[in-house]
Formats: structure tokens, C-alpha cells, sequence
């Protein structure tokens, strides 16, 4: 079992233009877990999960690392500010 993708699917976000955008300061990692913060960044990217971004972008939001149990780390990010910009979908 793997992570699933969507294929030939391209999400819409209705984003409200009177909330500005906010770039939130990267959160400290802890010394411990650095280099399996950077192990997963690799691992992320080359499953192609994530992404590189080039250049300067006006959102966002800070990556919080959670400890598993069994001593891998697990990437979260901190989505508050980005999500108060978001509209609500509704599904009925």
C-alpha cells in the first residue's frame, strides 16, 4: 500500500482577495531532529509528495514536526492563517 494520487485532477480553491496574504516564520526544529527532518524532505520529494518552489511566494505556512512512537518523524503543516482565506465547500 502506498500513498494514492488523483490523477487528471486539478483542485479550485476559492480563496477570499480581501484577506491578505501572510508568510509565517518557519518554526524552530528541534537539533535532535534535523536530519530526519531533511531524510523526510528527500523521501517527500522524491515520492513526488511535495515540491520544490522557486523564487518568492506571498503564502506561506510553517512545518511542524510530530514524533511517531516509533521514532520516524511525521511532516505537518500548520495551515490556520492560509485556511482563514479559504472558502468552506460544502458537499450535499
Amino acid at each position: 500500500m502506498g500513498v494514492g494520487k488523483l490523477k487528471d485532477f486539478e483542485l479550485k480553491l476559492h480563496v477570499n482577495p480581501d484577506v491578505p496574504p501572510v508568510a509565517q516564520m518557519l518554526r524552530r526544529v528541534p537539533f535532535a531532529l534535523r536530519e530526519k527532518m531533511k531524510a523526510k524532505i528527500y523521501e517527500l520529494l522524491e515520492g513526488n509528495i511535495i515540491e520544490r518552489v522557486e523564487g518568492l511566494t506571498t503564502w506561506g505556512s510553517p512545518v511542524v514536526i510530530a514524533p511517531k512512537l516509533s521514532g520516524e518523524i511525521r511532516h505537518c503543516v500548520d495551515m490556520r492563517r492560509a485556511n482563514e482565506a479559504t472558502a468552506a465547500n460544502t458537499h450535499r
